[in-house]
Order: C-alpha cells, then sequence, then structure tokens
C-alpha cells in the first residue's frame, strides 16, 4: 500500500496556511473599511462647514480644522487618523459656481498583507455640497403657552437651541444661515416698531393703550374667504394689520348701592381703566428671564392682555441673537393656542414676498423661491389643538360686553362671541364642534400652500400628559408636515429634545448634494 500520509500534510498545510492568510487578510480589510467609515464623517462634516462658510476668507480654514477635529486620533492636525492611517488632509474645489466637493485620501497600514507585498491601502471619501446663491432659511414656530408646563418650557428652550447649535455648526455668525424665531400663543407680536403695518383707523395712542403702549400683537388678516389667512400677502393696501386691542371689561357705573353706603361693581375677566376707579389700572410689562421661564400670570390685566411679550425674532445670521431669543421664551397663561395665525407669521419670515420689509439693513432677505441652493425650512412645535381659551371662570356677565357662557379670552381672531370664526352661542356651545373644525382646516391650508412654494415643514407634537391633544389634533399636523418623516410625536420633554435633534440632522443633510 502507497504511504500518502507525506501527501496528506502537505494538502493540510496548503489549507491551513489559506485559511490563516484568509484570517489575516479579513482583519486587514476591516481595518481599511473602519478607516473609510471614519473618514467619510470627517469629510461630510468639512463639507458642512465650507458650505456654510462659502463666501468667507476662512472657509478653508474652517472645513480643514472640522475635518482634522473627526478624523485625527487627537483630534489635531497631525495627519495621523484611526489604525495608524496617514492622510495630506481634505482637498477642496469649486466644481461649479454654485457646488464645493470636498475630497481625501487616507492610507491605512497592513498587518499581515505586508507578507503579500500590500504595506499599504489607500481608501478614498467625498462629498459634494450646494454652497452659492442664499443658503438655509429657517422658521422657528414655537408654542409658548402655559399648557407645556416648566418641563415642556424647558425642554423646548434646549432642544430649540440644540438645532440651532447643529445649524450653525461651529460658526458664530454666516453669510448662508439665517434663522428667525415665532413665540406664540392665542396672538403673534410682530414687535411695536412696525406701525407702517397698521391700517389707516388702527389708533395707538396711549389714550386707548395707556401707559404701556400698544404691545406689538396683531389681529388675524381673517376674511370671510379666508384668502387674507391662506397667502403670504406683505402689509399693503388690503393686507394691513390691525393692532391687538382687548376693550377693559371694568364696569364705572354700579349695579348695586346700599342705603348704607358703598357700591358693588360687576367683575369682567380683564377690569382695567386708563382713568377711573383709583386701583384698577393694566399690570406692567412682564420682564422675561433666561433663567426661569416667566409665567404670564391670569391675575394680569390690560389691553395687551395675552399678547407675547416676547416679540418674534426675523432671519438673522448670528447665532448668539438667536439663542437668546429662544433663552427668554415665557409661559403664556392666557389668550389660547392659534396654530394657523403662527403658521403664517413663520411663513412671513422666509417669504420672498417680504424681501427687505423685516429690515432695512437687508434689501435681499428672504431670498426667492425656486434657488436650487436655497433650502427654506419652517419647523413648528406645539403641544396641543388650536384653542380660543375661556379663560375666566366667573359667571357670565350680561350687564358688560364678556356675555354668553362662556366667551373666550381676546385672541387674534377677536373673542369667540365676536363670531369672526362662526356664530355660536358660546364655548360649550359651538366651539369644538363649530369653530375648532374651521381653525384646524386653516392650518392644513396654510401648510399646504407653503408647501406648494417649496417649504420643507416639520412638526413637533408634544403629546404629553394632561394635554388637550386628541386624534383630530393628531391629523391636522400630520396633514401639515411635508411627509411622516417630517412629523414627530413627543409623550415627553426628553422625546421632544430628541425630535429637536432628528430634525437639526435632517437639515443639515439637505446642504450634501452627495
Amino acid at each position: 500500500m502507497m504511504d500518502r500520509k507525506g501527501a496528506v500534510g502537505l494538502v493540510v498545510g496548503i489549507v491551513m496556511f489559506a485559511m490563516v492568510a484568509s484570517v489575516a487578510m479579513g482583519i486587514d480589510f476591516s481595518r481599511t473599511y473602519l478607516t473609510r467609515v471614519r473618514l467619510q464623517t470627517a469629510i461630510d462634516a468639512a463639507a458642512l462647514t465650507a458650505g456654510r462658510e462659502v463666501k468667507a476668507s476662512t472657509r478653508d480654514a474652517d472645513a480643514t480644522l472640522v475635518f482634522w477635529q473627526n478624523f485625527a486620533v487627537n483630534h489635531v492636525a497631525n495627519g495621523i487618523g484611526p489604525l495608524g492611517s496617514q492622510t495630506p488632509g481634505p482637498k477642496i474645489t469649486f466644481v461649479d459656481a454654485s457646488t464645493l466637493n470636498i475630497s481625501a485620501t487616507a492610507y491605512v497600514p497592513m498587518v499581515f498583507a505586508k507578507i503579500f507585498g500590500w504595506n499599504q491601502i489607500p481608501v478614498v471619501a467625498q462629498a459634494q455640497v450646494v454652497a452659492a446663491g442664499g443658503g438655509l432659511e429657517v422658521a422657528l414656530v414655537l408654542d409658548n403657552t402655559n399648557s407645556l408646563g416648566s418641563d415642556g418650557i424647558l425642554a423646548l428652550r434646549t432642544g430649540a437651541t440644540n438645532l440651532v447649535e447643529t445649524v450653525y455648526g461651529d460658526s458664530t455668525t454666516t453669510t448662508t444661515t439665517w434663522v428667525s424665531v415665532v413665540p406664540f400663543g392665542g396672538e403673534v407680536n410682530i414687535g411695536n416698531s412696525h406701525t407702517d403695518w397698521l391700517d389707516s383707523s388702527s389708533n395707538i395712542s396711549t389714550l386707548k393703550y395707556g401707559k404701556n403702549g400698544w404691545g406689538g400683537c396683531v389681529f388675524a388678516r381673517y376674511a370671510s374667504d379666508g384668502t387674507a389667512d391662506m397667502s403670504e400677502n406683505p402689509p399693503v393696501s388690503s393686507y394691513l394689520f390691525k393692532p391687538f386691542f382687548w376693550p377693559t371689561t371694568y364696569q364705572k357705573t354700579p349695579y348695586y348701592c346700599s342705603w348704607f353706603g358703598g357700591c358693588s361693581y360687576l367683575q369682567g375677566d380683564n377690569d382695567w381703566s386708563v382713568s377711573g376707579r383709583p386701583g384698577i389700572t393694566e399690570t406692567a410689562p412682564i420682564t422675561l428671564s433666561a433663567s426661569a421661564p416667566p409665567r404670564v400670570s391670569s391675575g394680569e390685566v390690560g389691553p395687551n392682555l395675552g399678547c407675547p411679550p416676547l416679540a418674534l425674532l426675523p432671519e438673522t445670521a448670528a447665532k448668539a441673537t438667536v439663542e437668546k431669543e429662544i433663552s427668554l421664551m415665557p409661559m403664556l397663561q392666557r389668550g389660547g393656542t392659534l396654530i394657523q395665525n403662527a403658521l403664517q407669521m413663520g411663513w412671513f419670515t422666509i417669504s420672498p414676498k417680504w424681501k427687505g420689509l423685516w429690515s432695512s439693513s437687508l434689501p435681499d432677505m428672504p431670498y426667492d423661491y425656486g434657488q436650487s441652493s436655497t433650502k427654506k425650512i419652517l419647523v413648528l412645535m406645539t403641544d396641543g389643538t388650536n384653542q380660543m381659551c375661556p379663560c375666566y371662570y366667573g359667571y357670565p356677565d350680561y350687564y358688560d360686553n364678556m356675555g354668553g357662557w362662556w366667551n373666550s379670552d381676546e385672541t387674534a381672531f377677536g373673542r369667540l362671541l365676536d363670531n369672526n370664526l362662526a356664530t355660536v352661542n358660546g364655548y360649550y356651545y359651538g366651539f369644538q364642534d363649530t369653530v375648532r373644525p374651521i381653525l384646524d382646516n386653516l392650518v392644513v391650508q396654510v401648510c399646504s400652500n407653503m408647501k406648494a412654494m417649496g417649504i420643507d415643514l416639520f412638526v413637533i407634537l408634544y403629546t404629553h400628559q394632561g394635554s388637550s391633544v386628541d386624534t383630530a389634533a393628531i391629523n391636522t399636523m400630520k396633514a401639515c408636515a411635508t411627509d411622516s418623516n417630517h412629523y414627530f410625536e413627543s409623550p415627553n420633554a426628553s422625546d421632544m429634545q430628541t425630535a429637536f435633534s432628528n430634525i437639526a440632522g435632517q437639515i443639515s443633510a439637505l446642504r450634501l448634494s452627495q
């Protein structure tokens, strides 16, 4: 019989060598893969930075710094990356007038593949970013109502600030990133300096408003056909604003006086007087604070009651200015939640029809629609349904101008029993079944009109315990968002912050073309 032990040993040796070589090569190629992932991450970060600073003299230096912070082991520009890889750094070039290309090659040292003559393997990563033109315009439309609770308003402040940090990156100001902030409740404050946007019949004298003057809020431009509330038309001609004003419910005439002296007066839900019974005067404006969210209490009175004390912030390129606005947002306890009005105000801040109106120093802002290099985005955060708050729970007073069981607070659409939206008999006799569906439809319509202009709409619905969120509100918000990937339900404060982070990531991704 032939002795085959030698042949078998040879075969086993060859197989074992192949197996060892295969494992060794697998280890080396795994090193190559991990390095390439790290390299691509660094390139993407550098591309976003370059895109934000396309016209800045420090563009290349800032993008290169971000690259090294993401790729280098020690986060410094020493050429050494993970697993001993080496690279000369990123290369930044213009593909055309509107596109930047960022690329880099890293060389990964081999451990086992050296026996085959492969001392190192190159890995390549690249990204393109749209860089010319208007860049990014983001409107943050943020619910400031008291129903958020302290946890909700603090989560809102933190989440919105983190979004801004992500969008701006390491830049404190850029030529391509512009953000506006629209705090809202039952009204929106456009700022009391825009008196030229008010109609000719408006009277904002201190004789009418008292010592504090007009607070800056305006009524909705609602018409029977709804067109004024569906459009982005600037404040000219028939689209001028009426200043918000809550008439006093104070009764100078007593309804009863005793034979023994002393009189009784009917109590309203906003008793104030410029000149009348001593002691009944409008409340001083609230002091905004970045420490604890200030609460606009139900005990305040005056012609601006319910008007958010924090005016909206038009588009700005300064990150610190945006973050300061967010840090001062209060908790509003009067008025209600009117989402359509707030959405439309957010639209005004990024609509090219308002070009040059918000600031004479920015005559070209907001940018035109249709620019391939300009992304227009609106982010809405709210915690409940459309609401005209019946915040006064005293007995109905048929002797003053309250009326009904019950009337609502003064809002952007007036008081409920002004019947500007529909004719009803009181909050519990018509709001839920008649008025609220109208308000929900206004939200859907104004969102549809914005989306038709190419604006991306993100929605965060804070469905925390104790809120008035219901199926109708959820359906309305889902219909408002661009698609299901732009809609986020957040049952708690932590989820709300996560939603802001997810949106920030999506916004940043919009900058990358490849």
